[in-house]
């Protein structure tokens, strides 16, 4: 056996002394890699171009992600208030503000977060915004890509007269197809409406901000979620004829939990003996 450092090459491609099978072959197959290599490297991938039915899928996927981020912010929202409903009908529970406030700290951080991630305009995250940005750009290149014509299609004939109605609410009576300027005031109204939520989701949620912020308001939250559910709604029903798929229906026996007692009987009375 040729020691490893002590081998030498010819230039057929065998070692001196060993016969290196994997060396020819090597050498055999070098051209023709580099050639393929070289080819693929010259030869430009053509790429096919993208279709009308191609983007609106992709709008309704990141409308059906959307719509289950806001489905789960109006399920923390009426689950919310109903409590809210309990401990205003029972004097009982209202012995100490302590746990109510922080059950209000909690819900509304986690809410006007909620809300923020739908204002976000960077490209790279899935919103509300950034939805209504690509198809008010798509619409200024392909302005029937949102026709009326489009829209009456999603419905089978016998439902048509009720889809053209349906489209001259949403659209306007007589209009052909969605336009830039009926995006562009959704686009308003997502940047206006919920500006105070979004003010305390960016200065005291997710940063302490040395600026003095005015103190928020529950109601501020449900009318931005209000916004945000609405504007689901209508561009689900724009662009595949159904539902945002945010409403919420509980279960009648979610209370349950708040029928019995929460503290057993047993260790109230330990509790009590020990000054808690």
């Amino acid at each position: 056996i040729i020691p490893e450092q002590s081998r030498t090459y010819d230039p057929g491609g065998c070692t001196t002394g060993l016969f290196d099978h994997r060396s020819i072959i090597g050498l055999q197959r070098a051209p023709a890699r580099r050639y393929s290599r070289a080819m693929k490297m010259k030869t430009p991938r053509v790429k096919s171009p993208v279709t009308d039915f191609q983007i609106i899928y992709s709008w309704c996927a990141d409308l059906k992600t959307i719509g289950r981020d806001l489905r789960s912010l109006n399920l923390s929202r009426r689950v919310f208030w109903e409590i809210q409903g309990i401990i205003e009908a029972n004097p009982k529970v209202q012995t100490h503000g302590l746990f109510n406030r922080w059950m209000e700290t909690n819900y509304a951080v986690a809410a006007a977060i909620g809300i923020r991630r739908q204002l976000d305009l960077d490209r790279r995250s899935i919103s509300l915004a950034t939805l209504l940005s690509a198809i008010n750009e798509t619409i200024c290149e392909r302005p029937d890509i949102l026709s009326r014509a489009g829209f009456i299609g999603n419905y089978r004939p016998e439902l048509r007269p009720a889809a053209e109605a349906q489209f001259d609410r949403l659209v306007g009576e007589g209009v052909d197809r969605v336009d830039c300027g009926l995006v562009c005031r959704d686009l308003r109204r997502l940047r206006e409406e919920p500006e105070p939520v979004k003010g305390f989701a960016n200065k005291r949620a997710a940063h302490w901000d040395r600026r003095s912020q005015g103190k928020s308001k529950l109601g501020e939250l449900d009318v931005a979620l209000d916004l945000l559910v609405e504007l689901v709604n209508k561009y689900a029903l724009i662009l595949h004829g159904g539902s945002g798929g945010v409403e919420v229906n509980l279960l009648p026996d979610w209370k349950q939990v708040f029928r019995v007692p929460w503290i057993p009987p047993k260790k109230r009375a330990q509790n009590k003996s020990r000054g808690l």
